[in-house]
């Protein structure tokens, strides 16, 4: 499961204002191999990548660093029975996306293919024209423009439904982003999103989870619905958040904490060692 929280802002007060704040958590098995945060070779492109076999080379998230472009992939909850296992690997919609010349028309193609993968919630943001989309599989339209605004998502089938810890989420993004907008508070900013991420309270029933998640167990969904998660049972949880933030000048920032190897799930717990890396960039504001 993950979680993405994101603000897009038109009008700013000040060059130094936050055009884009963003944070998204990755939650994954544990063993599953992955690159930290890193500049792509012969690239433009910042982001980790999966080092899964068959499926090396896509991500769930990453920056275009030369046009402000941003890519979010997350998959939609399916008991693995209803998955297909001959569906294109999803993780390569991100790179696509970033690397292609028009955002609108690989969109359109994207959500005309939705039927070659498993279920998925693709987010878009162009921080140049201060403008988003996110391309659903299960729902129509396929494709919803999202004007300057706060928003959540998670791994609902609905993005317009999204699971009770996205809401509850989203409530304390907005708090957060409301009263730290600019650079002069960055670092503040910052630490807050990740305190914002690292919250493990375990939210009520969530009807709409436990519809989705059916093939997990009632121990397993009550750990799943929360902010942070760990599943010692699964060798499954929160691995890795990553933050974004461009300002009114284009100047973004990339920070990334995550999970390091030994991770060790023993002892009804998951624990670990995390590593921050962090890049910045400078892109057209316009």
């Amino acid at each position: 499961m993950c979680l993405l929280f994101f603000q897009l802002k038109d009008k700013l007060d000040s060059p130094n204002d936050f055009k884009v704040i963003l944070i998204s958590v990755r939650d994954e098995f544990m063993a599953r191999p992955t690159s930290p945060l890193t500049r792509w070779p012969e690239s433009d492109i910042i982001g980790a990548q999966d080092l899964e076999p068959g499926r090396e080379g896509g991500t769930w998230l990453a920056v275009n660093s030369k046009n402000g472009r941003i890519g979010i992939l997350l998959n939609i909850k399916e008991a693995k029975h209803d998955l297909n296992p001959h569906a294109m690997g999803r993780g390569k919609i991100v790179t696509d996306f970033l690397n292609g010349n028009n955002s609108d028309e690989y969109l359109q193609s994207l959500a005309t293919n939705v039927s070659n993968y498993n279920g998925f919630t693709f987010v878009g943001i162009d921080s140049k024209s201060c403008s988003a989309s996110y391309v659903n599989s299960f729902t129509k339209p396929h494709i919803v423009k999202l004007q300057p605004g706060i928003y959540g998502f998670g791994n609902a089938d609905d993005p317009s439904k999204p699971w009770k810890k996205v809401d509850y989420g989203r409530d304390k993004f907005a708090k957060i982003v409301t009263e730290l907008s600019s650079t002069d508070c960055k670092d503040k900013l910052i630490e807050r999103l990740f305190s914002l991420v690292s919250d493990d309270t375990k939210l009520p029933h969530d009807e709409r989870l436990w519809r989705q998640a059916y093939d997990w167990t009632e121990e397993q969904l009550e750990q799943l619905n929360a902010l942070f998660v760990k599943i010692p049972s699964k060798e499954y949880g929160s691995r890795t958040w990553s933050i974004i933030l461009i300002d009114g000048q284009g100047n973004g920032n990339v920070i990334e904490r995550t999970r390091i190897p030994p991770i060790d799930c023993s002892n009804n717990d998951i624990t670990s060692e995390w590593k921050e890396t962090s890049f910045s960039f400078k892109c057209s504001p316009n």
